[in-house]
Parts: structure tokens; sequence; C-alpha cells
């Protein structure tokens, strides 16, 4: 059984800790948004690596080098996601009149 990886953070609303979690659509939303940046990132690292060289074999070393230290890997972009989520729940709680932490 494929276990879930689970992105969560906990928020104090002044009546106890509530935790809030990425909820599946919004964790194929962010899955999906960082596959078309990674093709992207990808192919302008291509291109790049191109533009320097014409040696097939350097020009996919230099390529994968460069992809590796301008990609962010997905756990970031589920951190952030968590980030946005977690605000918006912030937020609500201090538009609501509760105490914030």
């Amino acid at each position: 059984m494929e276990s879930k990886a689970l992105f969560c953070n906990n928020l104090n609303t002044g009546e106890g800790l509530k935790t809030v979690v990425l909820s599946e659509e919004e964790e194929a939303k962010v899955r999906a948004l960082h596959d078309v940046e990674t093709l992207r990132i990808l192919r302008t690292c291509m291109e790049d690596a191109q533009f320097l060289t014409d040696n097939k074999e350097a020009c996919l070393k230099i390529a994968l080098a460069l992809f590796d230290k301008r990609c962010e890997k997905i756990e970031t972009w589920m951190e952030n996601g968590l980030d946005e989520v977690f605000r918006k729940a912030l937020d609500n709680t201090v538009r609501i009149g509760q105490k914030s932490f």
C-alpha cells in the first residue's frame, strides 16, 4: 500500500490547536504546477547547455547540472502550498476575532 505524504501545520485558534493540511485537490494542483515548471526549467537548461557546447555528452552533463541547481524539489512546492493554506486559515481566524498567537 502506498503511503501518502502529509503536509500539515498547526494553527492556534484561541480555542486550541487546529491542524491545517493540504487537501488532495490542493496537493494535486501543486504537483501539476510543479510538473509544468519543472519541464520549463529543463527546456531552458537544455537550451543553455546547447549554447555552451556542441558535444552531446557534455551538453547533457551541463544541462543536468544546471537543472539540479535551478529546480526546486516537490517537497518545497508542497511546503509553500501549505504555507498559503496556513496563512489563509490564520487570516480567517484573525478576522473572526479570535486571538492569534
